[in-house]
């Protein structure tokens, strides 16, 4: 299954079988200034990281304290219970003042009275020699007055205490607003530099994936440069893993980007994935010798689309183990030349070519309806 590209594409005009056209002083060169940057990236990222952290930690905390208006609401609700008894008060005393419940001695209600002194009205009257009675307009009126002027220094306050709450309130939205777009604004400076730390990565692997294989085609059957390991399983890995700040190590992207080149040497981006070197067979590694050799004979780019990844592939795949490598090509008919080319090379290098152990199968995968396949090549143990 085709996963990352890695394309080192070269046509050989003369010299030697296996042009340096891959790897060398530039791509070295390239390997280092994107194993420094990386490392700069690295103290950058781990900085906006925290930051991010703070203000997410900032606005979960304003969201648990909340507008604190607590105090508030507990005061409006009994300033209202105040006014609503009060207004209950004023509609029982006047009753009170219009059917006799009225002492004629200290011009107060029944209701007034019981209130402050706490006895019953009957015993009220006794104690001051006074009368029941009605009381007279005008002492109505009076005493209408004096509620209502009660009644509207309660609603005044009650009125002060909402402004309050609402004020509170709208400080509180404010923050909180100022608060979520710190965390927007934090999260976005973190995906920009993530960003440009994928792409910094991108070109390691890309500088390091080609002196990795320049190594392996001119014979060494260990790459020269520091492998991109560990690399976590793809289905623990995190959007990004960082490495040792020396370069050595990597950032894991969860949609890494493989290595195209083409014929006139310019890059471009693939499908998500990438393509492993580390972890091939001897066999493959002659594999890959033996492709590069057939892609130069027939004229076609040398496309390699897997290798010995952990991921991505079917269950069953000999790539978890080395024993595989993907070429790609371009139409159906450049995929016939492809492997035929690559058998004979094969023979000619004295593998065999079958599905039992000991033996070679080269075939082009990929569904029928698709006009771009892939050559496999699977050594059978």
């Amino acid at each position: 299954m085709k996963i990352g590209t890695l394309v080192i594409a070269f046509l050989s005009l003369a010299g030697p079988a296996f042009p340096q056209t891959v790897g060398g002083a530039e791509a070295r060169a390239r390997e280092r200034s994107a194993a420094r940057e990386l490392a700069a990236h690295r103290l950058e990222l781990l900085s906006h990281q925290r930051e991010a952290a703070d203000r997410q930690r900032e606005l979960t905390e304003l969201v648990l304290r909340g507008p604190g208006t607590a105090r508030l609401e507990a005061e409006i609700q009994q300033e209202a219970t105040a006014l609503g008894a009060l207004q209950a008060e004023k509609e029982r005393v006047l009753l009170e003042l219009l059917s006799g419940s009225f002492c004629s001695k200290c011009e107060r209600s029944a209701t007034e009275i019981e209130r402050v002194e706490e006895k019953p009205f009957a015993q009220h009257l006794q104690d001051v020699s006074g009368e029941r009675r009605s009381a007279s307009p005008e002492l109505i009126e009076r005493k209408v007055n004096e509620y209502d002027t009660r009644l509207g220094r309660l609603e005044t306050e009650i009125r002060t205490l909402v402004e309050r709450r609402l004020r509170q309130e709208a400080e509180f939205q404010a923050e909180a607003r100022r608060s979520e777009q710190s965390v927007i604004d934090a999260r976005r400076r973190l995906a920009e530099l993530e960003f440009r730390a994928s792409l910094t990565y991108r070109d390691l692997r890309r500088a390091r994936a080609e002196l990795q294989l320049e190594a392996l085609l001119s014979g060494s059957s260990t790459p020269a440069v520091p492998a991109l390991t560990p690399e976590p399983e793809a289905e623990t890995s995190p959007s990004f893993w960082l490495a040792d700040a020396d370069g050595s190590g990597a950032i894991e992207h969860e949609e890494g980007v493989g290595l195209v080149r083409d014929l006139g040497g310019e890059y471009r981006e693939s499908a998500p994935g990438r393509t492993r070197f580390e972890g091939l067979t001897p066999e493959s590694i002659e594999f890959l010798r033996a492709a590069a050799e057939a892609t130069r004979l027939i004229g076609h780019e040398f496309i390699v689309t897997g290798a010995a990844e952990r991921d991505h592939h079917s269950p069953t795949s000999r790539h978890y183990s080395g024993d595989a490598i993907d070429l790609s090509a371009r139409d159906p008919a450049e995929a016939l030349a492809l492997r035929d080319a690559v058998r004979q090379e094969l023979v000619r290098r004295g593998f065999t070519l079958g599905s039992r152990p000991g033996e070679v199968e080269v075939e082009i995968h990929g569904p029928p309806l698709f006009a771009v396949r892939h050559v496999h090549l699977e050594y059978n143990r």
